[in-house]
């Protein structure tokens, strides 16, 4: 029996989160593998979700928003002190025959002594950014990614923007997300209290609310169109730190009938479903899974030229715009003026197993 522990902040929603979970099932169906995820928080959405079989281990029981400011203060400390790190790494992380990093940040850097993998899912240039406090993050992980064994990327742009930054030795490869294709239509068919206005374009935007998502210039275009005479609806899951500015710039703006902030759900997929166009307006992206479960459902995908153009090559309902405010505005004023192709082509260009079977590769060659 082999034994696999993943090591992420928490379970809570996010896109890696979603991944990890996903993966850890379908590893845990494997006869001879035996499956812990360790997390620095409690609380999250997802671990409801994981299988049966999987174990769950957690540094605080409480969420990151429930735990005091001083034990997460605490933690972060004792992260950054090297005694601290490698006890915690030996309490939590010995006895497994692989050990992976599954997320860039504390985790990465608590494993980092011990663990045979790492997980890269974001560009590390934006990421970090590029002040002060940024290079001396980029000299700190440039030792800490060396440690690894093995460094996984999400896409290849990601691994093209880590090697500028970095030279080490570490074996490095590009593993495309796995994702349980199965269980995002099934969940897409839930029942829900939404509907849309099927008289204009409806666009459907599902992302944390970060600076990150683009999500500001997005409202400046809608604002824009709407002015123009091009009317249609933007609605936005997802929740986070610009959620006031957000709203604040809504109502300054007097869109609040046409942009829509419906907040955290659990389940997007039904809201996906009934929107007639998935919008990803990103400053800059990994392999951003949400893309991929639009796929799956057969959405059109408007997104910006990001590292997420890996996700619709050779997907025909996509159109890939200037990562721009202009962009945007030219891709949206095309969709709403001209229409686009509408035909189903569910889950087209996407195949779960190929990533699942490059992941156990991955595990049986680590000694």
């Amino acid at each position: 029996m082999k034994k696999i522990i993943f090591g992420i902040t928490s379970l809570s929603l996010g896109g890696a989160e979603r991944i990890l979970v996903d993966l850890a099932n379908a590893l845990s169906g494997i006869k001879d593998y035996d499956i812990t995820i360790f997390t620095l928080y409690g609380e999250g959405e997802f671990e409801k979700e994981l299988d049966k079989k999987v174990h769950l281990v957690k540094y605080y029981q409480s969420s990151f928003l429930h735990t005091s400011f001083f034990k997460r203060k605490l933690l972060s400390l004792k992260i950054l002190n090297q005694y601290f790190r490698e006890k915690m790494a030996k309490r939590y992380f010995e006895g497994y025959d692989v050990k992976i990093a599954f997320l860039e940040g504390p985790v990465t850097m608590l494993m980092s002594r011990i663990a045979d993998v790492a997980w890269v899912h974001n560009d590390i240039e934006k990421v970090f950014g590029n002040d002060n406090i940024a290079r001396k993050k980029y000299q700190l992980y440039e030792k800490i990614y060396s440690m690894y064994k093995k460094i996984v990327f999400v896409s290849v742009d990601n691994l093209n923007s880590f090697n500028k930054f970095y030279q080490n030795d570490s074996e490095k490869m590009v593993i495309y997300n796995y994702l349980d294709e199965k269980k995002v239509k099934e969940k897409s068919f839930e029942k829900i209290e939404f509907q849309v206005d099927k008289e204009k374009l409806n666009f459907v935007v599902v992302a944390r609310l970060t600076k990150q998502k683009g999500l500001e210039r997005l409202l400046d275009v809608h604002n824009e169109l709407i002015k123009q005479g091009l009317k249609h609806h933007i609605y936005v899951i997802g929740d986070g730190p610009l959620k006031m500015v957000l709203k604040e710039k809504i109502e300054n703006l007097r869109v609040k009938d046409t942009f829509h902030l419906l907040g955290k759900k659990e389940n997007p997929y039904p809201y996906m479903r009934c929107a007639d166009v998935f919008m990803l307006p990103s400053l800059y992206e990994g392999y951003p899974m949400v893309l991929v479960e639009a796929k799956i459902l057969g959405k059109f995908i408007l997104v910006t030229n990001t590292a997420a153009k890996e996700v619709v090559e050779g997907y025909q309902r996509s159109l890939l715009v200037e990562n721009s405010a202009l962009g945007i505005k030219k891709g949206m004023e095309k969709l709403i003026k001209e229409g686009f192709l509408d035909e189903d082509l569910e889950g087209e260009c996407y195949s779960s197993r190929k990533s699942l079977d490059e992941v156990i590769r991955l595990i049986e060659e680590v000694k």
